[in-house]
């Protein structure tokens, strides 16, 4: 559900790829500090403001660099597992499959217009002539997503970033490529340095990467890593000596990014709050448990044996979050780096500003520039990244793209077309750009689409105020809700860069593009409910209708207040309803004595028409990797078959615990037999 900004010259709300590095201008500098901090201690701890560009940063300028020095770094966030996300994160970064570095190489090729007969050099050769602004440059440095089909590992929804684009972008050789082929296909009988010496044809290359030695050797490696459930030191044992051994060079820079959700998001609530939305805060905990344990763990091969694991270490986050850090990480390593990323100079904003509209044939007039960085700059010194891109886009979309000439031969010259300050002023300046991001869309919405928009959009701010990732059945599937409309609502948040989904973890994930959006949303929350009344009832009474229909009550505590019936009749077409749903919408008429007997009509048809079609499949109710309670009518269906049915201990303890919140006066046995059952297992 991405969408490519390769054509544009600024990022908006996105951060940068590695793709972007030739339109990454302004923190040249910076980068070259931070590499420098890198090599020179193990561990090394980058924090900057929110909106300061940590992630652009090491994407499009710190990752390139240390490739080029012949180091293979990763990256990686928390996610919802940060033990879990590490190893997979290395496996799509390091240990791209054969069909990946296929489908790179083969994409070239079509989008170059280069032969399958020709050496490979010839491919690169082509790819270099690109200019800057072809948008080919970065679509061809792209991660590869594989069709499940197409996989030979199970990483579900996984992007792998093939060494071909590497090769492609100039951060290692074709030597090294082949190096790397040779040790994920080690037991393949391929003559590698053969291949190399007499020049790659891109043919043959092909059709080895295709070969089933090939791809059976590469599954071999794999499988031979084991399972992050070992730990995180026994993972990256196995790597480096499987395939870190078969490198002539091999060493690691993990760059941990977004840490601060360690402390946002992996949190215990405490005892006043009954339900935790939201991963444990155990795996905080289980995270720097496993970290320790992986600095300080040894090679075990015995050429090398004693060693620490050749790997490097920097965690980026946010200031406010560092000191949290710094007392966890000195618990294992008192003496590390530190640097500290300040916001863009005025310098800096200038050449991020200028130097992306030079590649793409057009320029600002000096009134228009030095407007533009006025407004932008706070404290008379600092521009936030954030707020430039999104400023420099908007002028790009309203202009720019009209104007833009970058094969002209006046680009560079006094006749390069310009943007003029009368497009800056027709916007409103700097501040109206701002402010009207995420307004603008809204405002072109209906009610209801507005309001499930909201809903979706308060959904990725925690209760602190901070981003929120969700996983995007979440937003698309809640309760009584029609998910084909919020898919579409969903996928226009995303062409329009205010939210962003990616595949982690064997799942999809939203999160709102950037901080900025922050307040421009809880306002539009604020706003819309504060003038629109009915639309907060609404969301109220679904919230009780839910409540109600998940919970087994007695028929006079599952009824609805006759204002909820009443907005949620009134708008029943926007709810998908199920069986125990209409059970307490008919409760509620009967118990409310509605004149207007055709309310009651209505709910008691629908009643008798749902309950009819509602079957259960014990395979359903009982799915692998369910936690949510068992309704009582899906325990009564368990029960009646229970003395055949073949069960887990996990699945006995989800049905001893549906028992004991669900049990009624009567159901005592039903609870005995499965606390009976229990013990048996344990």
């Amino acid at each position: 559900m991405s969408v490519s900004r390769d054509d544009r010259p600024y990022k908006g709300l996105e951060s940068y790829q590695t793709q972007d590095a030739d339109l990454f201008f302004g923190r040249e500098l910076e980068a070259e500090q931070i590499i420098a901090k890198i090599l020179s201690s193990r561990m090394t701890l980058l924090h900057a403001q929110s909106g300061a560009g940590k992630t652009s940063l090491l994407n499009a300028l710190i990752i390139p660099t240390l490739e080029c020095k012949g180091w293979i770094p990763v990256r990686a966030q928390p996610l919802d597992d940060p033990v879990l996300s590490i190893c997979n994160a290395t496996v799509q970064t390091i240990l791209p499959p054969p069909e990946a570095e296929y489908q790179a190489v083969f994409n070239a090729c079509e989008k170059l217009a280069v032969p399958q007969e020709a050496p490979i050099s010839a491919l690169l050769r082509q790819y270099d002539l690109l200019p800057h602004h072809d948008p080919r440059r970065r679509e061809l440095l792209r991660p590869v997503k594989l069709r499940k089909s197409d996989s030979t590992i199970s990483i579900e929804h996984a992007h792998f970033a093939p060494f071909f684009c590497r090769v492609l972008r100039s951060s290692i050789d074709e030597e090294s490529f082949i190096e790397h082929l040779a040790a994920i296909a080690w037991d393949a009988k391929v003559e590698w340095p053969l291949l190399l010496t007499r020049g790659v044809i891109i043919k043959e290359l092909l059709e080895i990467l295709r070969e089933d030695s090939v791809i059976h050797s590469y599954h071999k490696l794999f499988e031979s890593l084991g399972t992050c459930g070992a730990g995180l030191a026994t993972f990256f044992g196995n790597l480096i000596t499987t395939y870190g051994a078969r490198r002539h060079k091999f060493s690691l820079v993990l760059l941990l990014d977004q840490f601060e959700e360690l402390f946002t998001r992996f949190v215990d609530p405490g005892p006043s709050i009954s339900k935790v939305e939201g991963p444990s805060w155990r795996l905080r905990l289980q995270f720097f448990y496993e970290l320790e344990k992986l600095y300080h763990a040894r090679i075990q091969d015995m050429s090398t044996a004693g060693s620490v694991l050749p790997i490097r270490y920097i965690i980026s986050m946010r200031d406010e979050y560092i000191a949290q850090l710094v007392d966890a990480i000195r618990a294992f390593e008192p003496q590390f780096n530190t640097y500290h990323l300040l916001l863009l100079t005025r310098d800096q904003a200038g050449a991020a500003i200028r130097k992306p509209a030079h590649i793409f044939g057009y320029r600002y007039s000096d009134n228009c520039y030095h407007k533009i960085i006025n407004q932008l700059v706070k404290e008379e010194q600092f521009v936030e990244p954030t707020h430039l891109q999104l400023v420099c886009d908007k002028i790009w979309i309203r202009q720019g793209k009209n104007i833009a000439r970058p094969d002209a031969s006046t680009v560079g010259s006094q006749n390069t077309p310009e943007i003029s300050i009368g497009v800056l002023d027709d916007l409103k300046g700097v501040p109206g750009i701002l402010g009207s991001f995420l307004k603008e869309y809204l405002d072109g919405l209906d009610q209801v689409a507005r309001f499930e928009t909201l809903e979706m959009l308060e959904a990725l701010v925690t209760k602190s105020r901070t981003r929120n990732i969700v996983d995007e059945k979440v937003l698309l599937y809640p309760p009584l809700r029609e998910n084909s409309r919020r898919t579409d609502l969903l996928g226009e948040l995303v062409k329009r860069s205010i939210v962003r989904i990616e595949g982690r973890l064997g799942g999809r994930f939203a999160e709102i593009t950037h901080e900025f959006l922050i307040v421009p949303v809880l306002d539009e929350v604020r706003d819309f409910f504060a003038s629109n009344p009915k639309h907060g009832r609404f969301q109220q009474a679904v919230n009780s209708l839910e409540r109600y229909s998940q919970a087994e009550m007695r028929p006079l505590e599952a009824v609805l207040w006759l204002g909820e019936f009443q907005v949620l009749h009134e708008k029943q077409k926007h709810i998908a309803w199920d069986a125990r749903s209409v059970e307490v919408m008919a409760r509620s008429a009967i118990y409310r004595g509605f004149e207007d007997r055709n309310v009651l009509k209505y709910w008691l048809k629908l009643r008798h028409e749902l309950q009819s079609m509602e079957v259960f499949d014990e395979k359903n109710i009982l799915s692998e990797g369910r936690t949510k309670i068992l309704s009582y009518a899906e325990l009564e269906f368990v029960n009646k078959g229970r003395e055949a049915l073949k069960v887990t201990a996990t699945q006995i303890e989800l049905l001893l615990k549906s028992e004991l919140q669900r049990a009624r006066d009567d159901d005592r046995n039903d609870v005995a037999y499965w606390a009976r059952r229990m013990s048996e297992h344990v």
